[in-house]
């Protein structure tokens, strides 16, 4: 999974689509956040990614450790 920041949104690439749902899922338990962009097709297949919009309440920091506590989670930020 790839995280990139970009202010008040992330960027997420990971290895599928059932990745993706499922990282969504987790999110949305954790906080509510302001919106998710629809998935797109990777630039290899089968990766795909989305951007998390999240408030002002919750940091890039936070967000990554949020996903690093997810189970089998293999986190690789950019900046």
């Amino acid at each position: 999974m790839w995280l990139a920041n970009d202010q008040y949104a992330c960027r997420v690439s990971v290895e599928s689509i059932e990745v993706a749902r499922s990282i969504l899922e987790h999110l949305s338990g954790a906080f509510v956040f302001k919106a998710s962009e629809p998935m797109r097709q990777g630039f290899a297949p089968p990766w795909c990614s989305f951007r998390v919009i999240y408030g002002s309440d919750l940091s890039f920091r936070k967000l990554a450790a949020l996903l690093t506590a997810m189970p089998g989670a293999c986190l690789q930020v950019s900046s």
